[in-house]
């Protein structure tokens, strides 16, 4: 069951991971073209926010594998 549910779990993180790619591209499109400024960087911090978040599950992810183990 352990190594299953770490499977599991790599797999969906891996999945999210693969989907913040195509923001990442439209953000870093954006930025190349100049579109984001002072007013305007929404694009930009939601990016952030969502590989900050990713970044966090991951975390909690492994410690609580390891705390669990």
């Amino acid at each position: 069951l352990y190594t299953f549910s770490f499977y599991a779990l790599t797999l969906l993180h891996a999945l999210h991971v693969l989907g913040g790619f195509v923001p990442l591209r439209v953000v870093w499109i954006g930025a190349r073209e100049l579109r984001y400024g002072a007013s305007r960087h929404a694009g930009l911090t939601y990016c952030a926010m969502y590989w900050h978040y990713l970044g966090g599950v991951w975390l909690a992810i492994l410690v609580s594998l390891h705390v669990l183990a």
